[in-house]
């Protein structure tokens, strides 16, 4: 679970910062998505419930005229 919360805090602070930048920049050039999915079995009068979380984002910058960086994350 540590884990879990040291990658969310990671990809909200580079949400953050990429929307800070993102007004210099141009957001049509950015995009986010993503999706939550919970679910839950009774097993043996036992409930379990997980949830699995996807975030993605990806975006173009063009460097200069010859040189046009492209990036995907996907968590």
């Amino acid at each position: 679970m540590n884990n879990i919360n040291k990658a969310l805090s990671f990809t909200l602070a580079t949400l953050v910062s990429t929307s800070a930048l993102a007004d210099t920049i141009g957001t049509d050039d950015f995009s986010f998505g993503g999706r939550v999915e919970g679910w839950g079995g009774l097993v043996d009068s036992s409930y379990e419930d997980n949830l699995r979380v996807r975030l993605n984002a990806q975006g173009k910058y063009q460097i200069n005229g010859a040189i046009k960086a492209v990036g995907k994350l996907e968590l």
